[in-house]
């Protein structure tokens, strides 16, 4: 099961749905790609795999995006990035997270590297879904010594596979996996596949 819910941060409006778990082992935010929604991560029913594994997925609309309101403080745009990491804090602090695991998907994994360099004490491990590459922090990412998930479509034809590749070899704690038959959605391809490697690799120690 998921709750659908709202929040305010810096005046405006923010909608996110989070799984109706008690006491769960872990938490994992998801952002979204530049063409879907939180909702998009909802359809997929991802409760059906996380919360067997005591795993408590969060899915929130990026401002602007859904039904979260554009807010200016947020700047999706900012070239460094900076905008995007202060809004998955602040809403983090706002769901009383204090450590988490961060999901990015296309254009949202700058996002969520950038968060990683910025408040590294948070993220338990980060996963990046078929991301464009981190141009503008690209020099600073052999810096994050977290745990990383890099999982790309072997059809993407959107970024094709190339930043998987780069975030491979700059990334020093990483897991590169290429998902035979999908396309740059490759969630949307192959559910079941994609969230048996999300589990498997949130499980590993």
């Amino acid at each position: 099961m998921v709750i659908e819910k709202y929040l305010e941060l810096s005046g405006k409006k923010v909608h996110y749905f989070e799984d109706d778990i008690p006491n769960p082992v872990m938490d994992i935010i998801f952002l979204h790609g530049k063409s879907f929604k939180a909702q998009t991560w909802v359809d997929l029913k991802p409760w059906e795999y996380l919360n067997r594994e005591k795993i408590k997925g969060i899915y929130v609309d990026i401002p602007g995006w859904g039904n979260s309101e554009q807010n200016d403080i947020y700047d999706v745009n900012s070239t460094d990035y900076s905008g995007m990491s202060k809004f998955i804090n602040d809403f983090s602090e706002s769901l009383g997270l204090k450590k988490f695991n961060l999901l990015g998907a296309s254009f949202s994994v700058p996002f969520v590297l950038r968060f990683a360099l910025d408040r590294p004490e948070k993220v338990q491990k980060l996963i990046l879904v078929g991301g464009v590459y981190a141009k503008g922090i690209e020099d600073k990412l052999e810096e994050i010594r977290i745990p990383s998930l890099i999982i790309y479509g072997g059809n993407d034809t959107v970024v094709g596979l190339e930043p998987a590749e780069n975030y491979s070899k700059i990334l020093p704690l990483n897991k590169k996996v290429i998902v035979k038959g999908a396309r740059h959605p490759l969630y949307l391809d192959k559910p079941k596949e994609f969230f048996e490697h999300l589990i498997e690799f949130l499980k590993e120690r």
